[in-house]
């Protein structure tokens, strides 16, 4: 019976050892995303109004305040990537797909208008530190 578990034990350490690397999560983590161009960065950064950030929550992804879409995710040499896709109110398919590196993820934006034209974006982005919870004020 010894035998038996310490070959059980051998075998599930061999499978852990040989199971591929499996993929975080990137659920409640918010991204700063900005244009790899130069000139498309300058003119971004000059509309303060424009959201340009990433937010995966429950296995859904929102950019900006558009609706939040499912994700998924994969493991590319060592590196979590992810893809989604979904189609607008009005008909216009967008996939997303990105690299995450640490604090930096690397991407790509494509959307397919109901003309059929196409356009790809490159783009990159960095981590938003967490946001702190408010306390409550103390009571006198």
């Amino acid at each position: 019976m010894k035998t038996v578990s310490m070959t059980l034990a051998a075998l599930g350490l061999a499978l852990a050892m040989a199971a591929p690397l499996r993929a975080e999560s990137l659920d409640g983590t918010q991204w700063k995303m900005h244009s790899k161009s130069t000139v498309k960065r300058v003119v971004n950064s000059m509309k303060f109004w424009r959201s340009n950030k990433l937010a995966f929550d429950a296995g859904q992804v929102t950019m900006g305040k558009g609706q939040p879409a499912a994700y998924s995710t994969g493991q590319d040499n060592g590196q979590t990537t992810w893809k989604m896709e979904k189609t607008t109110a009005k008909g216009v398919k967008v996939s997303m797909a990105g690299t995450v590196d640490g604090d930096k993820m690397t991407g790509t934006t494509t959307r397919i208008g109901t003309d059929g034209k196409t356009k790809t974006y490159e783009w990159k982005a960095c981590k938003c530190a967490p946001k702190k919870a408010k306390s409550a004020p103390a009571k006198p």
